[in-house]
Parts: C-alpha cells; structure tokens; sequence
C-alpha cells in the first residue's frame, strides 16, 4: 500500500498505479516495496517522470521508483505500444471511361500541373520528462530530503551511503571493551604513575570513534571534519593555555 499518493503524480498520470504494475509484475522500488535501489540501472521516478541513476549501496526513501526497462518491457506509461499503421485500402478499378469529344487544347503552359508538395516530415516522438522550474525543482528537493530520501537527487551534493546496523553495532561493542579497560585499569595499583597517559589514549580512540560513525563524519563531506576539527583545536588550545598558566603560578598539584 503507498503511504503518500504524493509519490505516484507522475505515474498516475501515466496510469501507473500500484495495482498495474503489480499486475504487469513490475517491481516497485521504495521503502515499502524492495528499498535497496539496482546499481547503474536507469530508473524513473514516479514522483515526476524523471529517469535517474544511482551508484551501488544506495537504499530507496519515499520516493518509488521502477526500472525503465520493465516499463518498456510491459509496454506501460510513456512505452506503451502505438496501434499498428492501418492497412492501406486496396486498389479501386477505374470504369471505363467513355471516348471524349475533341475540343480545343488550351496552351501547354497553361494547363501545365503543379509539382505534388513533399510530405512534411515528422519528428519521432521521444518521451522526455516534464521540465521543472527551479522553485519546483528546489520545494521538491526539500519535501524529498523531510521525507528521508536515501538518495541524491538531481542537482544535490552527492552524498555517500552509511553503513548498517552491524557496523554500529561492532562499533558500540569496541566502545564497551574499551570503557571496561578503563575501569579496570583505575584498580590496578601497578599503572598508577602512567594512569592519566592511558585513560587519555583511551579516551581519545572512543571519541575519535563516536564523531566518525554515530556523528557520520567519517562518511560526509571532509569539510565537515575539518569544521569539527578546527572548532576542537580551538577548544583544547584554550584549554591547554589555561592549564599552563596555572602550572606556571601555582605549581603542579600535590602528587603529581
């Protein structure tokens, strides 16, 4: 069942509907149907008519899409099959004509018939999809991406696709591992001179771990790193200044 009518304009239109193309054994691809989205493989969106391409590991949002070969294939929408040329009517046999009567000829020149006009030549029809203006363009980018649309959409940053639930998963168990060494590591009287430099490695990995898959840097943009980056830098230049000048007034506190 589509849950948004919104998504099917285009391929209502065409009469497209879920129940033709089901019929016709046409795939629909969408987070209702199949959502992972065929690689290299011309697809149209039945939101507006437009035929797009995805990369491999991409996974379909609310946006349906089908192959433009199964279209083709079952003759639906824009492919379907043009009514074959009728046949020509046969040859009609002149009755004869009975002898005329000799009259005047008129001059060569004047009776002389016009050349037949060549037949116009027409263009093949080529379906192409509806031209957008660019606040329609930009209002449907916005509702696409409000809607969680997995994939790029014309004229988007193209954006790469993030792991699945296994990798996170792997990654909160390392961040578990890790937590229980340092707890464990605070009870152990043999490392207590070198227990700050372990507890801020340590530290150190499960944080560069959290920002690069749950915060999704490491999959984004590298503008996105190098903001957060800067912004940290900032933080603990700042931070560093501060202890430094404490060390240099009071001392290193008792014990250390």
């Amino acid at each position: 069942m589509v849950l948004d009518s919104r998504q099917m304009d285009w391929g209502g239109r065409q009469g497209l509907d879920s129940a033709a193309l089901k019929r016709a054994k046409v795939p629909i691809y969408g987070k209702w149907y199949f959502p992972d989205l065929p690689a290299n493989e011309p697809l149209v969106n039945l939101s507006t008519g437009e035929i797009e391409t995805f990369p491999p590991g991409y996974r379909a949002g609310a946006v349906l899409y089908v192959k433009e070969a199964d279209l083709k294939k079952a003759g639906l929408g824009p492919y379907k099959a043009t009514p074959a040329a009728a046949a020509a009517p046969a040859p009609v046999t002149a009755a004869p004509v009975a002898e005329p009567v000799a009259v005047a000829a008129a001059p060569v020149a004047a009776i002389a018939p016009r050349p037949a006009p060549a037949p116009a030549v027409v263009p093949a029809a080529h379906h192409e999809p509806p031209h957008e203006s660019a606040a329609h363009q930009e209002a449907r980018q916005q509702a696409a991406h409000s809607m969680g649309h997995a994939a790029p959409l014309r004229g988007d940053v193209v954006e790469h696709a993030h792991p699945g639930a296994r990798t996170y998963i792997t990654v909160a168990l390392i961040l578990a591992i890790i937590t229980a060494v340092e707890v464990a590591v605070y009870y152990l009287p043999e490392v207590r001179p070198i227990l700050p430099p372990i507890l801020f490695v340590l530290s150190a990995v499960k944080f560069w771990m959290v920002v690069a898959f749950f915060m999704h840097l490491w999959f984004d943009h590298v503008s996105f790193s190098w903001f957060f980056g800067g912004g940290l830098a900032l933080a603990l230049t700042m931070a560093g200044s501060v202890v430094l000048m404490q060390i240099g007034t009071h001392g290193l506190p008792h014990g250390y």
